[in-house]
């Protein structure tokens, strides 16, 4: 956050914490993204943020069990969507 500079212009981010990840703080994706978005009021791509409440970065369970890997499903399609807006047209 301390390399943020006003005016700069920055392309579009998509930002993602969770509560229960035990390395980087669920706060640390929200200041990064209101800094962002402090620093350039008038910048023409979006900053956005999705914090899962339910979740941290334990993605190695997915591969060990099935029904976990099943609940993670809307959030691949939705990153997929957003990483790659074909998909969407």
């Amino acid at each position: 956050m301390n390399t943020v500079q006003k005016g700069k212009k920055y392309p579009a981010c998509w930002l993602t914490g969770g509560l229960h990840d035990p390395r980087v703080a669920y706060w640390e994706p929200s200041k990064f993204v209101a800094t962002l978005r402090d620093a350039n009021p008038d910048n023409e791509y979006p900053f956005c943020m999705k914090l899962d409440l339910s979740a941290g970065k334990s993605a190695l369970v997915l591969f060990y069990d099935m029904n976990s890997c099943i609940q993670h499903i809307p959030r691949f399609a939705l990153f997929y969507c957003l990483c790659n807006p074909h998909i969407l047209t």
